[in-house]
């Protein structure tokens, strides 16, 4: 069984190197393996990975494809981002199952009114005017609440005993089963239902404080653009271009659609600054580390010392 949790490495001391292999059984990105929270500029700071312009004076890592190693060194793009973007993708509807525009969202609205159904009379059904979603995107609903119902087909009120009120003091108001994550189906222009689930509570709308939904966050702290892959949803290849604008990731550009996304992949909007020997300048892009890979760590660091650091899951 691949592990798919977060894991530690070791950082070599200076003019060292560590050999190590791809800790996960699919696919990850070097951004993954050496996360913006382990980089430096600083060569005071010894127990993190040295980023610099200059492949001799940073910090480098090997990555063994097809009997040759390549090698890589981060330029120190995109280090102070403060939070990262977010976004989310749907099963490909491009040729072959690539993904597509479309298949892409990065977009926030706030919810208006919200159906209460049993489980006999189908899935909840959200308002929001003009959210601009598309079947198959998975949406994460907040900020959801109201008065409590029982399971009948009335849907009545009820008290925290259980017991019928009318509308008064005694209404129970709570968190809506609707928060969370739910995939969306028969979406209209103005709404769009929560596969799978049914109400438990009539919705109450508060314009101070209303409820939301979201599919992605454009992030703070960018300085370039940054690289996007997709990963999972049985599918391989699709890549994109992330473009900042004042700190903020405004869009998704796909480079390349990929195929065989029958179901939603995960979409990694990743720091980039990473650069290959022998490739010229590519400051926005990332490199993948194929499954099972051979990884040399090689530190320049003039102060590094033996460290641990954190290598972030792709799942």
């Amino acid at each position: 069984t691949a592990n798919t949790d977060s894991t530690f490495a070791h950082l070599p001391a200076k003019t060292e190197r560590h050999l190590l292999n791809n800790p996960y059984g699919v696919d990850l990105m070097l951004s993954n393996l050496i996360a913006t929270t382990n980089l430096t500029t600083d060569s005071n700071d010894h127990n993190k990975w040295l980023a610099n312009v200059s492949q001799e004076m940073a910090d480098n890592v090997k990555i063994l494809s097809g009997n040759v190693w390549n090698t890589y060194w981060h330029d120190g793009t995109n280090m102070m981002v403060v939070e990262s973007a977010q976004a989310t993708a749907r099963y490909g509807t491009g040729v072959g199952g690539g993904i597509t525009q479309q298949d892409i969202s990065m977009r926030s609205g706030i919810i208006s009114a919200m159906t209460n159904p049993s489980i006999s009379q189908g899935y909840i059904r959200i308002t929001s005017s003009n959210h601009g979603l598309f079947n198959g995107f998975v949406v994460k609903i907040s900020g959801a609440r109201g008065y409590k119902t029982n399971s009948s087909e009335a849907r009545e009120e009820i008290d925290e005993n259980g017991n019928l009120v009318s509308t008064g003091a005694n209404r129970f108001e709570i968190d809506s089963g609707a928060n969370g994550e739910f995939m969306v189906v028969n979406a209209d222009f103005n709404s769009f239902e929560l596969k799978g689930k049914s109400g438990d509570c009539n919705f109450i709308y508060d314009p101070n404080n209303p409820a939301i939904w979201f599919t992605g966050a454009s992030g703070s702290g960018y300085t370039s653009d940054a690289y996007v892959s997709f990963i999972g949803g049985g599918g391989q290849g699709a890549q994109g271009i992330a473009s900042v604008s004042n700190g903020m990731v405004t869009s998704i550009l796909v480079t390349k659609p990929g195929a065989g996304y029958s179901t939603a992949p995960k979409v990694f909007i990743h720091s980039g600054g990473w650069r290959k020997l022998g490739s010229g300048n590519t400051p926005f892009n990332d490199v993948l580390v194929p499954a099972g890979s051979g990884i040399l760590l090689v530190r320049n660091h003039p102060n590094g010392i033996r460290a641990k650091f954190k290598i972030d899951s792709p799942f």
